[in-house]
């Protein structure tokens, strides 16, 4: 129950992040991000290899997602004129800090199952993204096929290799 509690968790941030970032608010996600990861910490096992993890996953995601930004493959329309930079805007970020708490918790299952997890993430991802697109706060590039596939190959192989590196099963 307390694993669906958490996944729930990261609904919520997911659609305050993409709610936020379609209307040109985008601290409202990393405000709600925040409370997730502070709930995430309480119960954490391992506290500090925990929120070492999920900077990093952060940084890593972050940076992926600016490369794909800046050549052209996704856009943030809601965000463009408070966030003029080639790195993402924080409510990406922040899906990122939500994303990061799932390994080893609510996705704790896939461990050990990288060809599952990759299957998962290259499905997921993309789908995320187009429910950001649907919400306006995502756009895709000219070629949409590249950046669809460029998501599926960022998300299937990230994936696997969170589910990894995890620190604790709780």
């Amino acid at each position: 129950m307390r694993n669906l509690f958490r996944f729930a968790g990261f609904q919520a941030v997911w659609f305050a992040c993409v709610f936020g970032g379609a209307r040109g608010n985008m601290w409202l996600g990393p405000a709600t991000a925040a409370a997730l990861l502070a709930l995430h910490l309480c119960f954490a096992v391992r506290r500090r290899a925990e929120l070492a993890y999920v900077a990093a996953v952060a940084l890593l995601g972050s940076c992926l997602d600016s490369v794909a930004h800046y050549l052209g493959a996704t856009a943030y329309p809601g965000s463009t004129a408070a966030w003029p930079f080639l790195f993402v805007p924080p409510w990406i970020c922040a899906l990122w800090v939500a994303f990061a708490t799932l390994p080893s918790t609510s996705l704790a299952w896939l461990a050990g199952k990288p060809k599952l997890a990759f299957l998962l993430g290259a499905i997921g991802g993309p789908l995320s993204y187009l429910a950001g697109t649907r919400m306006e706060a995502v756009a895709v590039g000219p070629d949409p096929m590249k950046t669809w596939a460029f998501l599926a190959v960022e998300y299937g192989l990230l994936t696997p290799l969170l589910m990894r590196l995890a620190p604790s099963r709780d």
